[in-house]
């Protein structure tokens, strides 16, 4: 029996030995250890046989990396632990998605329009350049060979390439083969970097789709690629193993390299002769595994009803060792402590402190935010710089009269001699603190600090402003308190405790952060914030900071409660003694408690249970007041404070409250704050009567007061169920009013439902709703983390430029570089492409910052050139452009590339396709065709006959434009609400044809504008009818007509329907600056606007005149295309218009959320909700469809009437010659 037992024993060892294991090859980030970990137990194995090669080649790609997140022209302290936490959290399985398509794919995979519902085919034009060549003299005209066919939208394109193969035997009797047997044959479009290929329909691809709209074929070329290609193959390098057997280097060794940060830190572990590796485990470390935040609340909520399960069970076990937040209902208060180092408060944004920029490498100050300072920034001279920038002047802050005017009165006795040395030690660094003292000395060295720093005011009391923030409100009325005012000096103590009337520590929100803005007070009562710094009450784990914080201050920000993620400073600080970062520090004390405390939701029913009193009536009911800085309370001394009756909103609502609930539903996003407390009562009462309107739940939100648990835990319980939120609904639940982490959770589940196309389309939105997050490690990041890396061609290069083109504004850097730096890591192979397109960007910026410099615009041109064929030789063999990777180029057209004349000297770039075809050389293996071995010649005439008959427009080059010192964010934000209109419109089975260009942000002030081919300003066409052009109402038909001989009918169509696509979209958005110039036709007759610097009403005067008298452009020669005002086509024009504008009105929420989640991206133009104003006016959302329509038609008659739009643009014409 026990010889049975030890021979099992034996066997079962082996059994375990010999079970392979997968295992994930890493390279760690930090210490650039190889290492790979067990995806079974997550063990790590340092590896140390590694071959050089894959050594050499990880260190690059983490140099690459940290070089491209890197924060421009400064220094930023990455390594706190709440960074590291997320950086080497555990790799979760949705992180090693390989990519769906190994070639460049572009799929719309949202549903089809209801308007193509009739098109149920699409003509192909095949070009089999590749394969097949006519050597007759008397056929080369028809070289390349092109064949043409109808293919069914449904049809996959695996099944049209094998039709196309039978198409070429039954014409030239040729059985087509791939030239390796390793290859497959795919579709090519025509002049792009973009495939056909798999079983996806037709119907399913982007570009298709696009050419139903007003075009009359699709161009592509019959083309091969490998099956497999091992580097996308091999990517993530996932292998199985047993406990012996070594890496197989081989299979990874020519792939990317997966790189990750360790689940802890790699860097002192040294390496052991002898050994191949080793194994160490997470308990080793100090890091624990860190989880979403939000989990804990959701465990929180099953552990309220345990609890209170146990609790009549009379079985109640308790962890001594933590205390739960919604249990203790201790009064929650804090301490300001002191203020210390305020002076490296001034020297961190001393612009002229040329030693501290040489020991830390920092160029710029600590308020650069780029060339458009933010609303957070409070000091003037640092806004005029940032504005002036490119001017090198040095701004003065103020003349010497306004100067003079601040300077106190207690400046007695001091001493020019004596000024200038105050001002000499100010400019070393160096400050004497002995003369804060508010006597005559000290103020004389106040006033030359004011000098030295460029202040506001003259320093003379300092305090601060506490805030209590719930997203971006104060969580009650009382969340606000301002400190006392002590006299400034460099280290101020306060010790006062501020206390928020009637909050319980029981009820605060785990959401809830604590802000701090440092107001510094003249002796003439003038007031000036020089610093912020914020904190969370709770950490990533859920648990209550107590003591003493050490908060580092943000020098001259306020706090912008928007932006979730902004936290302590951590940029360039003036190292002291100990070569450490030291930062001007606020001190503040948090309650303190024998244990832990984690946050946890309270519970009323189980707090009675154990015999803690009632939690107190709503403070929201509490009447009270402030007066000279103390809270004290209204009524008499016996009844302490009048309190309106408690209400209770879980009772069934009456006939009046339900009949004033219609009209609250209908309050628009900008309505909404204007909600009393007797509205939020009724929304609350009668949730049950409105839940089943998806689009209601953030009405009932407004409703909730975040600071009675009660009505949080009625929140979770009403979103189980609620109808579902579509996505478009879900997506103002990100925005920075939402806070709360499981109703976040929520929304980016439903916003998860959108598809790669409609996903990135709403991408601007959800890069700002990144920041609205607490936690680096939240849902919303994950999300966008996988879908990038499921598919980098659309989402990932999307999300990257989204994200880098932000990096220069401070606040956000830190949750943006983390974000960027886990995509590039995750890329694999594509990271290279992306590494391409910074490199090319990067190139062209410099060129375009130096021609700035050439004062001689003659030799302007020739240095552009000059730099351009020296940058090319850095680019690779082929290269892609950040604006749109499906162009690929193979070289700069260097004689067609100029510079604009505009005052940022924009450059003009012309590029060749490194996809067109060259007939001149014949490829391997081509197959060479006479007319005499064809059977049927006739199909050669048929071919030459069909060549001449259509227009085909080979991709040979594309064109962009390079701007350099011009901020296009909101042409970025223009351009995507005239697609999301678009979207809407196909929804509803409209198509208006519309052809919306791209634009992309690369950096601050820096992107790329593409340059529609085959198209002219409306100015061009006016001047190529003659002088008075522009008073020729012809003038636009005769364009068409020139291009479209053999299609009138269908260029007349996209003109109609383009135009009035834009109306009704100009007309919303409020564009300004809309002349001649800036409206364009293509040849095919789709009419599109540019320029989109001026939205919401910011039209624009010249010389006192109001160019812009109609809402819209539509002239007499636009509607003269239409046939007049008497034709069908007008009449079918003004109904295009009027259903165009009452479905958009039914989507005006959406409109509006969009502008709403856009606040904090810091456009000139959309800075505060009054901003918005003019699209809600536009909207007009309170009439009904009828009136709508009405108000429309005199809308297009107002604008057909208006004989100032042609002076206009006649003088526009005169102007340009």
């Amino acid at each position: 029996m026990d010889r049975q037992l030890q021979t099992s024993q034996r066997i079962f060892t082996k059994a375990q030995v010999d079970e392979k294991v997968k295992y994930l090859l890493c390279v760690d980030m930090d210490s650039h250890q190889i290492f790979t970990i067990n995806l079974k137990n997550h063990e790590i194995c340092i590896e140390y046989d590694v071959p050089q090669a894959y050594r050499v080649k990880a260190k690059k790609d983490i140099m690459d990396i940290q070089k491209l997140v890197q924060l421009p022209d400064s220094s930023w302290n990455m390594d706190t632990l709440r960074n590291q936490r997320y950086r080497r959290r555990e790799i979760s399985e949705y992180l090693l998605h390989k990519i769906v398509n190994q070639e460049p794919t572009y799929l719309a995979e949202s549903s089809m329009s209801d308007a193509f519902s009739k098109v149920t085919s699409l003509k192909l034009i095949v070009d089999l350049s590749d394969y097949i060549r006519l050597e007759d003299q008397v056929y080369q005209d028809i070289n390349p060979i092109t064949i043409e066919l109808h293919v069914d939208l449904v049809t996959c394109s695996d099944e049209v390439i094998k039709k196309i193969l039978r198409v070429v035997y039954n014409n030239f009797q040729v059985r087509l083969k791939t030239k390796s047997q390793e290859n497959q044959f795919v579709l090519q479009i025509s002049g792009f970097r973009e495939y056909l290929a798999g079983n996806y329909s037709i119907l399913s691809y982007d570009r298709v789709r696009m050419n139903l709209r007003g075009i009359q074929y699709l161009q592509v070329n019959l083309t091969e690629v490998p099956k497999v290609r091992r580097m996308y193959d091999n990517f993530p390098p996932i292998f199985e193993r047993n406990a012996d057997e070594s890496v197989p280097w081989d299979q990874f060794i020519d792939i990317p390299c997966f790189l990750f940060y360790a689940p802890f830190p790699l860097r002192d572990i040294q390496n052991e002769e002898g050994k191949k590796r080793k194994k160490i485990s997470r308990q080793d470390s100090n890091f624990s595994p860190l989880r979403p935040r939000l989990f804990l609340k959701e465990r929180c909520l099953e552990f309220v009803e345990m609890r209170y399960q146990m609790l009549q069970e009379r079985y109640f076990p308790l962890k001594k060792s933590i205390i739960y937040s919604g249990e203790c209902d201790y009064r929650f208060k804090i301490q300001i402590l002191c203020l210390s180092n305020i002076h490296r408060l001034f020297i961190l944004d001393d612009k002229d402190l040329d030693e501290f920029k040489k020991q830390n490498g920092h160029k710029r100050r600590a308020t650069y935010n780029g060339q458009c300072p933010p609303r957070f920034i409070t000091k003037a001279s640092a806004k005029q710089e940032e504005l002036h920038n490119t001017s090198k002047k040095k701004v003065k802050v103020e003349d010497e009269e306004k100067l003079q005017k601040k300077i106190s009165f207690l400046k007695l006795c001091k001493t020019k001699e004596q000024d200038a040395q105050q001002i000499k030690q100010l400019s070393k660094g160096f400050f004497n603190p002995h003369f804060f003292n508010h006597g005559p000395q000290g103020t004389a060295n106040m006033e030359c600090l004011m000098q030295k720093y460029e202040l506001d005011i003259q320093p003379y009391l300092i305090s601060i402003q506490v805030l209590l923030m719930y997203g971006q409100t104060p969580l009650t009325k009382f969340s606000v308190v301002n400190s006392q005012k002590v006299p400034f000096r460099q280290n101020t103590w306060f010790y006062q405790d501020i206390t928020f009337q009637g909050l319980k520590i029981s009820q605060l929100p785990m959401e809830l952060r604590l802000c701090f803005n440092i107001v510094l007070h003249s002796s003439n009562g003038e007031e000036q914030i020089i610093g912020s710094t914020i904190t969370e009450l709770f950490d990533e784990n859920g648990k209550l900071k107590q003591g003493r914080l050490h908060l580092n201050v943000w020098p001259f920000y306020k706090c912008d409660t928007r932006i979730a993620c902004m936290n302590e400073y951590y940029g360039a600080a003036l190292p002291n003694q100990e070569r450490a970062p030291y930062y001007t520090q606020l001190v503040i004390g948090m309650p303190t408690f024998i244990e832990d405390v984690y946050w946890s939701l309270r519970d009323e029913k189980y707090m009675k249970q154990v015999g803690f009193p009632s939690t107190p009536l709503n403070i929201q009911q509490i009447s009270l007041q402030y007066l000279n800085g103390v809270l004290e309370r209204r009524g008499t001394l016996n009844s302490s404070v009048t309190v309106r009756p408690q209400r209770d909103w879980k009772a069934t609502p009456n006939t009046n409250e339900l009949a004033k609930l219609d009209r609250l539903l209908k309050f628009d996003p900008l309505q909404r704050h204007l909600y009393t407390d007797e509205d939020k009562f009724i929304l609350l009462k009668c949730r049950n009567h409105y839940k089943n309107q998806p689009s209601a739940f953030p009405i009932f939100l407004c409703a909730i007061n975040w600071s009675d648990p009660e009505e949080i835990r009625e929140v979770y319980q009403m979103m189980k169920v609620w109808t579902s939120l579509p996505s478009d609904d879900a997506l103002p639940l990100l925005d920075a009013n939402i806070s709360d982490e499981l109703v976040r959770y929520y929304a980016t589940k439903r916003v998860g439902l959108y598809k790669d196309d409609e996903l990135v389309l709403f991408m601007l939105e959800l890069t700002q709703a990144l920041i609205f997050e607490q936690c680096h490690f939240s849902p919303l990041g994950e999300m966008l983390i996988e879908r990038s890396i499921m598919n980098p061609w659309v989402v990932g290069h999307e999300l990257f430029w989204q994200l880098r083109s932000q990096l220069h504004i401070q606040p956000t850097y830190e949750r943006y570089s983390l974000i960027l730096e886990q995509l590039m890591m995750l890329f694999g192979n594509y990271r290279y492409e992306l590494f391409g397109e910074v490199q090319v960007n990067d190139e062209i910026m410099q060129i375009a910052d130096f021609i700035k410099t050439e004062k001689d615009s003659s030799k302007r041109l020739k240095e552009m050139k000059n730099k351009l064929q020296d940058a090319r030789q850095k680019f690779s063999k082929t290269f892609q452009f950040a604006i749109d990777p499906r162009m690929s180029a193979s070289e700069l057209i260097y004689e067609k590339c100029k510079i604009l004349d505009s005052k940022k000297l924009p450059l003009w770039l012309v590029m060749k396709s490194a996809e067109t075809r060259d007939v001149s050389q014949i490829p391997k293996q081509i197959i060479m065709l006479s007319s005499k071995n064809l059977k049927d010649t006739d199909c050669l005439e048929n071919l030459r006959r069909e060549k001449e008959l259509r227009k085909i427009t080979i991709n040979d080059k594309f064109l962009i434009i390079f701007k350099c010192g011009d901020d296009i964010r909101q042409d970025l934000l223009t351009l995507q609400l005239i697609k999301i209109m678009d979207k809407i419109w196909l929804d509803f089975g409209l198509d208006y044809r519309m052809k919306p260009y791209k634009v992309i942000s690369t950096l601050d002030q820096v992107g790329m504008i593409e340059v529609v081919l085959n198209s002219d300003t409306t100015s061009s066409i006016h001047e190529n009818a003659g002088k008075f052009g522009a008073l020729n109402k012809s003038s636009i038909m005769e364009y068409l007509k020139k291009h479209n001989k053999h299609s009138m009918e269908n260029a007349v169509e996209n003109f109609l329907r383009s135009c009035a696509g834009y109306c009704v979209a100009t007309y919303l958005l409020g564009i300004g600056d809309r002349h001649s110039g800036n409206i364009m036709l293509t040849e095919s007759g789709h009419l599109f606007h540019i320029d989109f610097g001026h939205f919401l009403g910011n039209f624009k005067t010249k010389y006192g005149i109001n160019r812009e008298r109609t809402p819209f452009v539509f002239t007499q020669e636009m509607a003269y295309v239409m046939g007049g005002v008497q034709g069908h086509n007008f009449q079918r024009f003004e109904d295009f218009c009027t259903k165009a504008y009452n479905q958009i009105r039914q989507h005006g929420h959406l409109l509006i959320n969009i502008f709403l989640m856009n606040l904090s991206a810091g456009m000139p133009e959309l800075q505060e909700i009054a901003d918005i104003e003019y699209l809600r006016e536009k909207l007009q959302l309170d009439i009904g469809e009828q009136q709508a329509t009405e108000l429309f038609r005199k809308e297009i008659t107002t604008s057909l009437n208006d004989m100032w739009r042609k002076i206009d643009n006649l003088i526009h014409n005169f102007t340009r010659d």
